[in-house]
C-alpha cells in the first residue's frame, strides 16, 4: 500500500521565497530520508491560492513514519518552529492511500498538476473509487504523464477521495481538457441526476 503525505503550508506575506527555501529544504530531508518521490507545489488556481504543498511519497506507513520522523526532526523544522516570525505556517497534513494508478510513476517531475477533493456520500465510496480511476485512465489518454487516486487515511473531515493528474507542460493539459470534455465519460456525468459525492476541493498546482 503506497503511502502520499501532503504537507500545506501558508507562506506570510512578504516571505514568500524564505517560506519556498525551507519546504524546498524540507523536501530535500524527505529525498535524503529515503522517500520514495517528493514534490514541491505551489497552489496556483482554486481555494488556498499562494498556499505550498510537499508531497511526499513512501512504501507503507512504516514508511511514511520515518520519513516523517526525520523531516521533523531537521534543522531546517526545528528553525521554523522556534523561529519568532516565521517564514509560513503549516496549515494541514493529509495521509492518503494510492487505490490506483493510471500509468507507472514517471522519471520526470511534472510542470503543473490539478487534484480533485471528493467526499463520498454514505453508500457510494467503492462507486467513485472506480468512476474516479476510469476518470484516471481518461486523462492519461488525453495526453496527461500521470493520474492516480488516493482515499484519505488523516487529515480530513471524513472520508475523502483525490484524484490527482499531472502533466510534463501547459499545452498536454489543454489538450488532455479537450480530450476529456468531448468524452463518453463526462457527457453521461454531465447528464446524470445521481449525486455521489460533494466537491471538497479543485486545485491547480505548479511545480517549483
Amino acid at each position: 500500500m503506497n503511502i502520499l503525505t501532503t504537507i500545506m503550508s501558508k507562506p506570510v506575506n512578504g516571505k514568500q521565497a524564505a517560506a519556498v527555501n525551507q519546504f524546498q529544504e524540507l523536501a530535500q530531508t524527505a529525498r535524503d530520508a529515503g522517500a520514495n518521490r517528493v514534490n514541491v507545489s505551489r497552489v496556483i488556481s482554486g481555494q488556498n491560492i499562494g498556499q505550498l504543498q510537499c508531497r511526499v511519497f513512501t512504501d507503507d506507513l512504516a514508511h511514511a513514519g520515518k520519513i516523517s520522523a526525520a523531516m521533523w526532526s531537521s534543522d531546517t523544522a526545528t528553525l521554523s518552529m522556534s523561529e519568532e516570525h516565521p517564514s509560513g505556517e503549516i496549515v494541514g497534513l493529509i495521509r492518503s492511500s494510492v487505490i490506483y494508478r493510471a500509468l507507472p510513476t514517471p522519471e520526470a517531475d511534472p510542470v503543473m498538476g490539478t487534484v480533485l477533493g471528493l467526499q463520498p456520500h454514505p453508500g457510494n465510496g467503492p462507486q467513485l473509487e472506480e468512476r474516479l480511476a476510469a476518470w484516471a485512465d481518461l486523462w492519461v489518454e488525453g495526453g496527461a504523464m500521470q493520474s492516480f487516486v488516493t482515499s484519505a487515511i488523516t487529515g480530513t473531515n471524513g472520508p475523502a477521495l483525490f484524484l490527482t493528474v499531472t502533466y510534463a507542460d501547459w499545452d498536454s493539459w489543454g489538450a488532455a481538457v479537450s480530450h476529456t470534455r468531448g468524452s463518453e465519460l463526462m457527457r453521461s456525468l454531465r447528464e446524470s441526476s445521481n449525486s455521489a459525492a460533494t466537491v471538497m476541493a479543485n486545485i491547480q498546482l505548479a511545480t517549483l
